[in-house]
């Protein structure tokens, strides 16, 4: 699975929905950090595609959403609410051979793949 970020210039509602439709299964495959700022799992796809099936990019582009998919590598660090660093870690422990060392401060977090 691959970890993406989606972040947008402003607030838009009808991205957010779309974001819970397409990654919302039998468990979340998205975090909401900020209305400005989510995290996406997904296997098989690229930057573009999550782009254009959230509406960022496209023949069904929503017309007032400016904004930008990256793929993430999976390192990361910072302080934060805990509920994204189980996030983050449930990511890390789908990923098969990969070794985390994790730093626990609280709510800051150390990941490093």
């Amino acid at each position: 699975m691959t970890l993406y970020a989606i972040v947008l210039t402003e607030p838009n509602a009808e991205i957010y929905a779309r974001i819970k439709s397409k990654y919302t299964t039998d468990r979340e495959l998205y975090d909401r950090l900020s209305d400005t700022f989510y995290l996406v799992r997904s296997d098989g796809i690229y930057s573009e595609d999550i782009a254009v099936g959230v509406g960022i990019k496209g023949d069904n582009r929503i017309e007032s959403a400016n904004g930008a998919v990256f793929k993430l590598n999976g390192a990361y660090a910072g302080y934060a609410p805990q509920t994204l660093w189980e996030w983050l870690s449930l990511f890390l422990n789908s990923l098969e051979g990969i070794s985390q060392g994790f730093e626990d401060t609280g709510s800051m977090f150390t990941g490093v793949s």
